[in-house]
């Protein structure tokens, strides 16, 4: 796809937003500033989608499905994460909004000291983190893998010189994977050098991922080099020593650890890393007075898109002291920010969509391996556990299956499918001792728990669905939404992989059974098409 010709400033979109100016094109596409004529002519950014898809019903489709998978983003709350705003369309075109924030990314920033033979100094690094780390436990503890952390999403707002996370790895995997621009591939799994190893060659993320890549940030701070310009080849490693000058013997063990290539020799969270930074800010020299980041024309310039005059990245205000003795008083406060530990991890998102075979026939009304006793459904609350099998269980799985409306016919057949794709030698064996029979009981219990855990989040209406579903469902679906005759749809197929491999990625490229996990398929389907007949208006 050819680059779109920037629109001309003093365009209104959506009614509301009275463009400025373009920033400039990048590879994920053009951004512009805007004015918001409904909240106080207030500045915000724009980031604009051409969608390869053109047909209005498919717009739709990818508009509704974009809102659902960044939900969770409208509503972070803190004073280092810009406010985003739903997806807007105008004509065929889709725009991100979020508020703008007015400062310098920190990739300007060392431009600018490279410039005049500087780079920065341990002290302002060590401060940097310190004021970063509390706001990757906050997201963390939403369950928000930042993947795009780099020098370039971290902008040092004007007023008050605090690091301000933007361009968050999810918006720009959406817009890939549901096509809503021309995204180079490589991209998509984040900036090399700056993303770590894992996320980089199998779309894997974790809490640690983010500070691997705050720590190479660091690292690019100190040396004056990018990632690249670093990167050994034949290690794998970064090499950066001896290309600073020399650092605190504690800086450069928690820097050497946070970007090890293995995350399990990482720190595990934010906290932990704070906690090791600590000691360093209680030695930090008083900050020299900063000079103010004060752009040529207050009203206009995009200063956390382009570069703006020089300014120093250390706040006026001292770091964080020991008070009244207390060795932990600093910790505290950040602790305050909400710096959690986090294990949720933001799991990439595939492009691949289920091997789905056409649904013919009504599924078989008895399990095909009666082997295992199967006692199915748990109680809310009540997690099957590894040990259990006792009847109680049994019965609080019975329960909790009938609570969901979920057909025992279809949910046996399911839980056999996934317990036999475990365990493939027992398959038409008899089994062992009675100690084994249980073992075996209590893991088709836990399978059939942790299935519930899964088919809880579809509606209640399609959940009460599964085992009848066909594939004329699929095409009366087709019809509906302007496609009748077509063998499949494009966006409708995307859609409905999305949220399948999010509740089973284990199963990318895999066959699926249409008896089983297709009718999971053709129920996501479904609520996707649900959500474009009845959704509202946005904003």
């Amino acid at each position: 796809m050819q680059a779109s010709a920037p629109i001309t400033p003093g365009t209104l979109i959506h009614n509301r937003y009275r463009l400025v100016g373009a920033t400039g094109q990048s590879s994920s596409g053009q951004t512009y500033l805007a004015r918001d004529l409904k909240q106080f002519n207030e500045l915000c950014v724009l980031k604009e989608f051409i969608p390869e898809l053109s047909e209005s019903t498919t717009l739709e489709l990818l508009q509704q499905f974009f809102h659902q998978e960044v939900a969770v983003l409208y509503k972070l709350d803190h004073p280092q994460i810009p406010r985003f705003r739903p997806l807007i369309a105008q004509g065929q075109r889709f725009y991100w909004v979020r508020a703008y924030i007015e400062g310098k990314s920190l990739g300007v920033l060392l431009d600018e000291r490279k410039a005049q033979g500087q780079k920065f100094s341990e002290a302002e690094v060590i401060q940097l983190m310190a004021q970063v780390l509390p706001v990757l436990g906050y997201l963390h503890s939403q369950g928000i893998i930042h993947r795009n952390l780099s020098l370039d999403s971290i902008i040092i707002r004007q007023q008050d010189a605090l690091p301000v996370l933007i361009n968050f790895g999810l918006v720009r995997e959406l817009a890939a994977h549901l096509h809503l621009h021309a995204i180079d591939p490589a991209m998509v799994r984040g900036h090399w050098g700056y993303a770590p190893p894992e996320q980089l060659q199998f779309g894997q993320s974790y809490p640690n991922s983010d500070l691997y890549s705050l720590a190479v940030s660091a690292i690019a701070l100190l040396t004056g080099n990018r990632p690249q310009d670093l990167y050994n080849q034949n290690s794998q490693e970064i090499a950066w020593e001896t290309s600073t000058t020399p650092v605190s013997p504690t800086l450069a063990r928690l820097l050497e650890r946070l970007v090890d290539p293995d995350p399990q020799k990482r720190f595990a969270s934010a906290e932990q890393v704070f906690r090791t930074l600590e000691p360093l800010l209680t030695t930090l020299p008083a900050p020299a007075p900063a000079t103010e980041l004060t752009p040529d024309n207050p009203s206009d310039q995009p200063t956390d898109l382009q570069p703006a005059p020089q300014g120093r990245l250390i706040s006026k205000k001292r770091p964080p002291q020991k008070a009244n003795g207390d060795p932990r008083a600093s910790l505290a406060m950040v602790a305050g920010l909400a710096l959690l530990v986090a294990v949720v991890a933001w799991r990439v998102i595939s492009s691949l969509r289920p091997n789905l075979l056409p649904v013919t026939t009504p599924p078989t009304q008895t399990s095909p391996v009666p082997q295992v006793s199967a006692p199915v459904a748990q109680a809310p609350g009540s997690r099957a556990t590894p040990n259990s099998g006792t009847s109680d269980n049994q019965e609080a799985l019975r329960d909790r299956r009938r609570k969901l409306g979920i057909d025992f016919q279809y949910f046996t057949v399911l839980v056999d499918d996934t317990f036999y794709s475990k365990n493939p030698q027992l398959r038409n064996q008899k089994l062992g001792s009675a100690a084994e029979q249980t073992r075996l009981r209590s893991q088709w219990n836990q399978i059939a728990s942790e299935l519930m855990d899964r088919l809880e989040t579809l509606k209640p209406e399609t959940r009460r669905k599964l085992g009848s579903y066909r594939r004329a469902n699929y095409d009366q679906w087709l019809a509906q939404l302007g496609e009748p005759g077509a063998k499949s749809s494009q966006a409708l197929d995307s859609l409905a992989d999305q949220r399948f491999y999010q509740l089973f990625p284990a199963l990318k490229g895999k066959t699926i059974n249409p008896r089983t996990y297709g009718q999971i398929w053709y129920a996501l389907a479904e609520e996707q098409v649900s959500n474009v007949k009845t959704r509202s208006p946005v904003q």
